[in-house]
Parts: structure tokens; sequence; C-alpha cells
């Protein structure tokens, strides 16, 4: 049976699923970021000269490389003049899925799209999967993508002493633009208001997410990069907390809809596959 990450028609996040932190957790945490990270990023044109971002964020790393090989492009990177902004809110990283908004400024226009993660996969005998080389996980990751739409690509009874399946997959990125409901310079004001520029890179836990939401908020303004990672937690814990719900709320005014996978692969769709390039 093909297996694909459960998508929810939902709109926010879900409450969170804390744990302390576990060797195994570590351990477990270091090899699915070294999957998704392993992928070769294109050579940035032009860079922020100012970044406040915790580097360390294994989130905020996957966040800015789906960016980076997909149409969004590297917010640290692309080149901004000085009145240009830029929000990207992604939140998510759970069994719901990955969402989020992008508002871009650009030479005195305003722009929004909604952004979702879809994962494509395909499957392989468990002795292939067993001795695949780099260059060949890739080779079945583009396979993937580019059979995204297909129902369960790969699927079938598996040769005779093979005992099963291997899954590959990879994430791809669905962009859909959206229109304003109200003046996209108000819905800049509020966010101001809300407090995103005074979000912190992070907010110090006694725990570690395992399953819930994390919301990762990117920032640019001009040669400013900013990045926060915070977990969702209800009630608030701290005032940190209060401010990144805020800025949720804010950008789920842009849209109550949360898109289903049928909605965003097939042919005149909106996914770009995109991911990995090599």
């Amino acid at each position: 049976m093909q297996h694909r990450r459960r998508r929810l028609s939902m709109v926010g996040c879900l409450p969170a699923w804390p744990v302390r932190p576990t060797r195994h957790l570590a351990t477990w945490l270091g090899i699915t970021v070294g999957g998704l990270l392993a992928l070769p990023a294109r050579t940035a044109d032009a860079q922020a000269t100012r970044i406040i971002a915790d580097s360390s964020s294994y989130l905020l790393r996957v966040t800015q490389h789906w960016g980076r090989e997909s149409a969004l492009g590297a917010l640290m990177e692309r080149r901004m003049a000085a009145e240009g902004i830029e929000v990207r809110l992604w939140q998510g990283y759970g069994l719901g899925g990955t969402w989020g908004f992008v508002l871009r400024r650009e030479q005195g226009r305003w722009s929004a799209v909604r952004v979702d993660i879809v994962t494509c996969t395909y499957r392989v005998p468990i002795p292939v999967g067993d001795t695949l080389t780099p260059p060949s996980l890739a080779r079945y990751q583009r396979l993937a993508i580019a059979r995204c739409d297909e129902h369960d690509p790969g699927e079938g009874e598996p040769p005779p002493g093979t005992y099963g399946w291997s899954v590959i997959s990879a994430d791809t990125v669905g962009i859909v633009p959206l229109r304003f409901r109200s003046a996209a310079s108000e819905l800049w004001s509020d966010l101001v208001r809300a407090g995103i520029t005074e979000l912190p890179t992070r907010v110090p836990r006694s725990w570690i997410m395992v399953d819930g939401c994390t919301y990762v908020v990117e920032l640019r303004r001009a040669h400013e990069y900013r990045a926060s990672v915070i977990e969702y937690t209800s009630p608030p814990a701290t005032g940190a907390d209060s401010l990144v719900q805020s800025v949720a709320a804010i950008f789920d005014r842009l849209s109550q809809r949360r898109w289903a996978r049928e909605d965003l692969i097939g042919p005149n769709k909106p996914l770009l596959k995109t991911l990995p390039t090599r």
C-alpha cells in the first residue's frame, strides 16, 4: 500500500504533543534532516547582510530548502530593493501536513500566495532500496515527483524473494496565488502591530515537539532577514507564543481554505514539481 502524508481540512494548528529530549529522538531527527538537506542548493545571486536567525534549527533549514528549490526562491539570497518586504509564515510540520502564506511587496506592488507541501512517494523492492547510492536515490526521488499525480506509482506485487517494498519520498511545493480581501498595506500594518518584527528566533522549552504544530516565520526587509521557529501551545505559554499566534490569525484572513492533494496535482494544477533538483 502506498504511504502518503495525511492531510486535514483545517485552518490553524493542532494541539502540541511535547516530550522531553532523548538520545533516540535526536538520532531520528538527524536522520530525517540529513535526508532532506542532502540535496544541492543553487548558488546565491544576492543575500541579506543582516541575519537574525537560529542556524541550528533543523525546521528552519528544511523550510529554507523548500523555498530555495521552488519558485519562491531563497529569501536570504533573493535581490530586494530598499523598500522591499516579504513575509513567509509556515505552519504545521506534523501529521496534518505543512502549509503557509507568502506576502510580498516588490516595486511598490503587493502579492500573496498560499503554499502547501505535498509529499510524493515511489516504491521499490526492499533489496533495491537497501542498496541505493545517493545518485540512485535522487533519480527515484525525481521519478516520484514526475509521477506524483498517479495513483500508487510503483504499486504491484513485489518480485519473488524481495519481501516487500521500500518507500522513497520527495517533497514538492504547491503555490496558489491569492486575492486580497482588503488593502494589502493594511494587512502588513496589522502584522507589524501584532509584533511580527519583535518575534524571537526561538522560545526556550523544557521539551521537544514530536507532533502537533510549529510556526516558522521568515521576514525580509531590504537587507535584513529574520527567522523565528516557535511551537504552538494552548494556551500560549509566553508572550512570544501569543505574538506568533496573532500573526498566524492575521494570515488566515487571506484564505480559510486548505487545499487537498487532489487540488494541487494533476493536469493544469498548480503543483510546482521542483524538488529535488538533481
